[in-house]
C-alpha cells in the first residue's frame, strides 16, 4: 500500500537532510527514507513531523500551494535537453542535445547546466515519467542528493536517476524510491554523477 505524502517537498523547503530528520524522529535513516517514499505510513510520527516542519498534520499528506504567493520564474535563455530513452527505461546520453527548453533564473549564470526528461518509474513519487528535470554538474554531491548517474555500455553513456546513500573513495552507493535494494557504482566506471536541482512538470 502506498502512503502518499509531502515529506520530500517539506524537507527540501527546510533545507534538511534525511539523516537530520531521522535523528529528530529517533529512527534510522533507512526507515525515514521508506517514510518519505510512501512505503511506510508516517501517521505514527505526525506530531514530531508537524512540529519540525511547522505545518498542520494534514499538510503532511496534502500539500497546500499558496497561489497568492507564487514566484514567477524568469526565463533568460534556452537550456539544452540531453538524452534519449532506451527500451529498458534508461537514458542514453549523447553529445548532441535533443532539444532545448526554457532556462529558469536560478541557472541563468550556470552555462554547464542542462536538462533531461525522466524515463521510467523508479524515482516515483518524486519524479514521474515524462517530467523535465534540471541538472547542475557544478554542484558538489552529498548524501541524500538526487542525481543522474551514468556508466558506459558498448561505447554508449547510459544513465539512470538515483539517490546518493553514501560515498567512499572508490564508489557511490545509490537507491531508487521504488526499491529497497542499493546499487554500487564504481567511480572508475562512472561517466557522470550530477545533481538534480529542479523539476518542471509536464501535463
Amino acid at each position: 500500500m502506498k502512503h502518499s505524502n509531502n515529506l520530500h517537498k517539506l524537507r527540501m523547503e527546510k533545507g534538511l537532510s534525511q539523516s537530520e530528520i531521522s535523528k529528530h524522529l529517533d529512527i534510522t535513516q533507512g526507515l525515514y527514507c521508506r517514510l518519505e517514499r510512501g512505503s511506510v505510513d508516517p501517521s505514527k510520527y505526525l506530531n514530531k513531523l508537524s512540529e519540525l516542519f511547522r505545518v498542520q498534520k494534514d499538510e503532511i499528506y496534502t500539500y497546500k500551494n499558496n497561489t497568492n504567493n507564487v514566484t514567477e520564474v524568469q526565463i533568460v535563455q534556452q537550456l539544452p535537453v540531453f538524452g534519449m530513452p532506451t527500451l529498458d527505461g534508461k537514458i542514453n546520453i549523447t553529445n548532441k542535445f535533443a532539444s532545448t527548453t526554457e532556462r529558469p533564473d536560478y541557472l541563468k549564470d550556470n552555462q554547464s547546466a542542462y536538462s533531461c526528461f525522466v524515463v521510467g518509474h523508479e524515482m516515483q513519487p518524486r519524479f514521474k515519467h515524462g517530467e523535465l528535470i534540471y541538472i547542475d554538474p557544478i554542484k558538489k554531491i552529498k548524501n541524500d542528493d538526487e542525481v543522474i548517474i551514468s556508466t558506459f555500455e558498448d561505447d554508449e553513456e547510459i544513465a539512470i536517476l538515483s539517490c546518493i546513500i553514501s560515498e567512499t573513495d572508490d564508489h557511490y552507493l545509490c537507491a531508487t524510491y521504488q526499491s529497497d535494494d542499493h546499487v554500487k557504482f564504481m567511480k572508475s566506471k562512472i561517466g557522470r554523477v550530477h545533481a538534480i536541482v529542479g523539476l518542471r512538470q509536464i501535463y
